[in-house]
């Protein structure tokens, strides 16, 4: 009987671990973790890490809040490595500022360097302007371009179709359409 009883102890304890271990890992290890990375202006010079530490830790405390503390103590092991890399990362980025290479390059999300020049920027649909010669994706005079008021061999052969597939129709409802 002491044996049941001490194995019941030993899962009820084992039980109510998971909360434990969750305040451990989540709240004191991996939150400290993620602001040491945000002190180190991991946010600047390390952006892919830090987001993602800051989301784990997200994710660990929502795990958290419905009771799954093993998926909330994994999270919060992948924040706190995250985190440790960023801060890494920022420190070493921001000790060779020569060093740019990391960085994304301009145009693309992420970017933080300067804006490009207004007269550089296309103002009808943002793109860099063009250096005055021909837009791309227009034609040139050389007879490429289809005249909008002339309909084209496509739409010929649609409409053809159209009319074949009419003119089935009408022969399969008993031949009204026939002339």
């Amino acid at each position: 009987m002491s044996i049941v009883a001490g194995t019941v102890c030993l899962c009820l304890w084992l039980g109510g671990c998971g909360s434990v271990l969750y305040v451990n890992q989540v709240t004191r290890k991996a939150s400290a973790a993620v602001a040491a990375a945000e002190a180190a202006e991991a946010e600047v010079y390390a952006p892919y890490h830090y987001t993602r530490a800051v989301r784990y830790l997200h994710k660990a405390r929502e795990e958290a809040a419905a009771a799954d503390y093993q998926a909330a103590n994994r999270f919060g092991k992948l924040s706190e490595e995250a985190a440790e890399t960023a801060r890494v990362l920022a420190i070493e980025r921001a000790a060779n500022p020569e060093d740019v290479s990391w960085r994304p390059p301009p145009g693309t999300p992420g970017y933080q360097g300067a804006a490009p020049a207004p007269s550089e920027v296309d103002p009808v649909d943002g793109d860099a302007a063009s250096d005055g010669g021909e837009d791309e994706g227009v034609a040139s005079d050389g007879g490429d371009a289809a005249d909008p008021a002339e309909p084209d061999q496509d739409d010929q052969a649609d409409q053809d179709d159209q009319a074949d597939d009419d003119q089935a129709d009408d022969d399969q409802a008993g031949g009204e359409g026939r002339p």
